[in-house]
């Protein structure tokens, strides 16, 4: 058995007997069903060992050739994720799968610095967050490098929830909808966004013209919508207060208030913006497929070695075995010979 998707392979499963060629491999069993994989892969590999309990963990008691049968079809499967939320059955789990990637926008697609093949669709995006789960949880949060200016978000975020206050008004007396409530319904006053950026206190106001105003436009604060501390300033963790070194260059490190020291300050007049509005070019680690088939490929080698000293001893066993083995070495002795001794690179 093999995932591609996964780039799983060697997976052996069986009925009544495990597959267990060598020492090397392990073997898991449920009741009459055995999972065999070699112990290399097992061991480097923490998706393999996920995976494994994955399919040991839904395997049905009693399991026979033909339930066996049904673990390889996708039905078997949205019945056990539907079993997850109390309905097994392919509907709820197909529901379920949908319901997930309605959940994934162009926008959050846009902002992954991934590959396109890992997030053109969410399972794309969990197969990638699961692989490379151990460099994704060693990054530092703290780093101004992974930052963004988000006031168009927040922006955005006002209006998107009006409109959804407003929508579900509409619905909720669908029967005496009329165009004239609908065009209502979609046309916000722009005073309203105004508003909520005065009380989110996101852009600050002064009724004033001398040159000291220009500072106002490069204040940020870590607070906000749904972020850290917007309901309870003692709320938010010391170490988000902390001045890092990736600061430098970035925001003004000697700009804090007394009351509330870390959570706000100024933008540096001259720092760089890149896509998406970042204060630093990078990318989220991405190597697992190089990663996942090197492993495999080292694998491979240690199994042909393995398979050449176990072919060897077995000839050794033998008068006819060894007289062969002699001249099949004796043959490559001469080839290395001549190859070197017409070769002048060497």
């Amino acid at each position: 058995m093999q995932h591609l998707y996964l780039h799983l392979q060697y997976i052996y499963l069986t009925i009544g007997q495990p597959y267990i060629p060598g020492e090397q491999f392990v073997c898991f069993v449920k009741d009459n069903v055995y999972l065999s994989i070699p112990y290399y892969l097992w061991d480097n590999c923490p998706v393999t060992q996920s995976f494994i309990y994955t399919v040991m963990s839904n395997i049905p008691k009693k399991c026979d050739v033909n339930d066996l049968e049904k673990i390889f079809s996708k039905d078997y499967w949205l019945c056990m994720l539907g079993a997850d939320f109390k309905n097994k059955s392919v509907e709820k789990g197909q529901s379920m799968l949908d319901s997930t990637e309605r959940n994934y926008s162009y926008i959050i697609r846009d902002e992954l610095r991934v590959p396109e093949d890992n997030k053109r669709t969410l399972i794309d995006v969990l197969r990638w967050q699961v692989y490379e789960f151990n460099a994704l949880w060693e990054k530092d949060n703290y780093d101004m490098t992974y930052k963004k200016l988000r006031i168009s978000s927040y922006i955005a975020g006002f209006y998107a929830n009006k409109l959804a206050r407003n929508l579900v008004k509409a619905i909720n007396g669908i029967n005496s909808l009329t165009v004239e409530k609908l065009y209502k319904t979609l046309n916000i006053n722009h005073e309203f966004i105004l508003d909520s950026l005065k009380r989110s206190n996101l852009v600050s106001y002064k009724n004033g013209v001398n040159d000291d105003d220009i500072f106002s436009v490069l204040k940020y604060t870590f607070k906000g919508v749904s972020g850290i501390g917007e309901n309870k300033a003692s709320a938010v963790p010391v170490k988000y207060r902390l001045a890092n070194p990736s600061h430098i260059g970035k925001v003004d490190c000697d700009t804090s208030p007394a009351g509330d020291p870390g959570m706000t300050g100024l933008v540096c007049p001259y720092a760089d913006l890149y896509k998406g509005n970042y204060l630093a070019e990078y990318k989220e680690p991405c190597n697992w497929k190089e990663i996942q088939d090197s492993m495999i490929d080292e694998y491979r080698k240690i199994y042909s070695m393995e398979s050449i000293f176990k072919s060897r001893e077995e000839l050794m066993g033998s008068d006819e075995g060894k007289e062969l083995l002699e001249v099949l070495e004796g043959k490559v002795k001469n080839l290395v010979n001549n190859t070197v001794g017409n070769n002048a690179e060497f």
